[in-house]
């Protein structure tokens, strides 16, 4: 009954079932882009930490338990920050708040976590030149995206100027695909190697015009320097040259950038985003419902796709898979009936 139910199971145990919840999803989601990576390219690192964050838009009664930023955000809004190891598949935290906590407030929350020789990769939004530093004090290393209002030396001297980037690189390296550089961050002169990827044209063109877009509903608009900034793919990284080459940085990045497409795809396919109410109890009992959801359908994916390949030859979609077993409530029918044999 709920209320046995209750007595069962405290914060405690819900946190740690929790845990289990996100480990086996991320786990399943994470294999796609972790076998084109080869296991030499991480082997140097004792751990790998990912971190990333999805907001949810909530009812606006709810903004004293959960506070949104505002604005096409919302008065209220909840937020899911994860860090997850990679090598271990290991959730290592996970925080649940209101909307309008900032990433960056968050980035160095990681330095408690972090060893000496593991690795970090994160994206933009917890950029902060205090929390790389922090890292490299742990003997640690990072990969991140670089973000353009930060300023970039070629000397650690305090008289030097600030450079530009796209004019430096069209100027010295005309045409070439892939650039790297030694360079020093922000006023700190944070060392490290700066590894610029020129992009291709019609990915140009499609970085301009979402920015056009984004700024115009703002009602602004992007500086020719800032259009100019979109034609590279600009990484800092204080891995050295000798575990990774240049044109490897890039394919390792793609790693973190697959729990952002995890989010998309538990959004879109599982309506995680949807938590309708007012009061704060009935909000957690929706998300929690809907990551054992999500678990359950990466489960049932993982084996389809291990039938499909090793028996039939083809692969299995994980949307097409989803939208069927969500048609004619076939999964909700097979676990009331207790013939969920019969649906594998």
């Amino acid at each position: 009954t709920p209320q046995s139910l209750n007595e069962r199971i405290n914060k405690e145990e819900a946190a740690g079932y929790m845990r289990e919840v996100f480990e086996s999803a991320f786990r399943k989601n994470l294999e796609p882009v972790r076998s084109e990576i080869s296991p030499d390219m991480l082997l140097p690192f004792g751990r790998v930490f990912l971190e990333d964050s999805t907001q949810v838009r909530l009812h606006e009664k709810l903004a004293d338990d959960f506070k949104g930023s505002g604005g096409s955000a919302g008065i209220s809004a909840l937020k899911i920050d994860l860090i997850y190891e990679v090598k271990q598949d290991i959730l290592q935290k996970i925080l649940i708040s209101g909307g309008s906590t900032n990433d960056q407030s968050r980035a160095d929350e990681i330095l408690a976590e972090i060893q000496e020789n593991d690795l970090v990769l994160r994206d933009l939004g917890y950029f902060t030149l205090k929390s790389l530093i922090g890292i490299g004090g742990k003997s640690a290393f990072f990969l991140s995206r670089l973000l353009k209002s930060v300023n970039v030396y070629f000397s650690d001297d305090k008289d030097a100027s600030p450079v530009n980037l796209p004019k430096y690189l069209d100027k010295k390296y005309g045409r070439l695909s892939v650039t790297e550089l030694t360079v020093y961050l922000g006023e700190e002169r944070l060392p490290c190697r700066l590894v610029a990827y020129r992009l291709p044209d019609e990915v140009v063109r499609e970085r301009r015009g979402k920015a056009r877009s984004t700024a115009q509903k703002k009602g602004g608009q992007r500086s020719k320097d800032y259009l100019n900034w979109l034609r590279f793919g600009f990484f800092v990284t204080n891995v050295p040259s000798e575990i990774w080459e240049p044109e490897v940085v890039g394919t390792v990045y793609r790693l973190r950038w697959q729990i952002e497409l995890t989010f998309k795809n538990w959004k879109s396919l599982l309506n995680i985003h949807v938590l309708r109410g007012t009061r704060r109890e009935r909000i957690e009992c929706f998300l929690y419902g809907r990551l054992t959801a999500v678990v359950v359908m990466t489960m049932i994916s993982g084996f389809a796709s291990w039938y499909a390949c090793g028996y039939l030859k083809k692969e299995a979609s994980f949307h097409k898979l989803t939208d069927w077993l969500k048609r004619k409530d076939r999964l909700a029918k097979a676990i009331r009936s207790g013939s969920s044999d019969e649906l594998f």
